[in-house]
């Protein structure tokens, strides 16, 4: 039994690729893409590395494909919600406790 709310809500998730502005767009392709953390390894609070795909799927290192989708400075990975900024190669996340994971882009 679903909601039409959570209806709603799932498809937005889905449609995270959607075309909601130009600015959102570039920054949802700059985030794209493997990363490894390099700092707050020992946090449980972080994947180890995670890869963004295009389509709005990504591939942890715990092994799920979860949806992702990132807007107003939030990146939403499955039920996990971040903080971040991106500079470059840096990807800066920062959960709702504080903790803060710092990862670096791999290159393929």
């Amino acid at each position: 039994p679903s909601s039409a709310a959570s209806d709603v809500y799932k498809r937005q998730l889905v449609a995270c690729g959607g075309k909601s502005g130009t600015q959102q767009t570039a920054q949802q392709n700059a985030i794209l893409g493997r990363w490894e953390i390099k700092e707050g390894k020992d946090s449980s609070w972080f994947y180890e590395r995670f890869e963004l795909f295009s389509d709005g799927t990504s591939v942890t290192s715990a092994g799920y494909q979860e949806k992702w989708i990132s807007e107003n400075g939030r990146l939403k990975i499955g039920d996990d919600v971040w903080s971040y900024t991106l500079s470059d190669n840096k990807l800066t996340l920062t959960a709702k406790n504080g903790s803060v994971g710092i990862y670096e882009r791999v290159q393929q």
